[in-house]
Formats: structure tokens, C-alpha cells, sequence
């Protein structure tokens, strides 16, 4: 998430929590999902639309 989130790296990476620990191994286990996803044949992009959307950089 650190990656995802240049911006925020330093606070990411200094905070220590349970609930934020819960949070980079959710948003890490979405992106490999999208990765598979992404390679499957046939393709199901209404299922790739919704990773993409929840995983995409937050406006600023």
C-alpha cells in the first residue's frame, strides 16, 4: 500500500497497528487477485472493474 500511496509512504510506514497491519495484507491480497484476474481467459470485466476500482489511487 506504501507503493500505492508514494505520497503517504512515511506515515504508512511508521504507523504500527493491528487494524492497519489487516489493511496492507487486504489491499496486497486484492492486487494479487486483480493480477490473477487480469490473466484469466476468458476475461470477466465487470469482476475486474470492481478490483480496479476499490485498489485505484484515492483522489487527492
Amino acid at each position: 500500500m506504501a507503493m500505492a500511496l508514494p505520497q503517504c509512504r512515511k506515515q504508512l510506514l511508521s504507523a504500527k497497528s493491528r487494524e492497519l497491519d489487516d489493511l496492507f495484507e487486504a489491499y496486497a491480497l486484492a492486487a494479487e487477485a486483480l493480477e490473477k484476474l487480469s490473466m484469466e481467459v476468458p476475461q470477466r470485466p465487470e469482476l475486474l472493474a470492481e478490483y480496479r476500482e476499490h485498489l485505484r489511487k484515492p483522489s487527492s
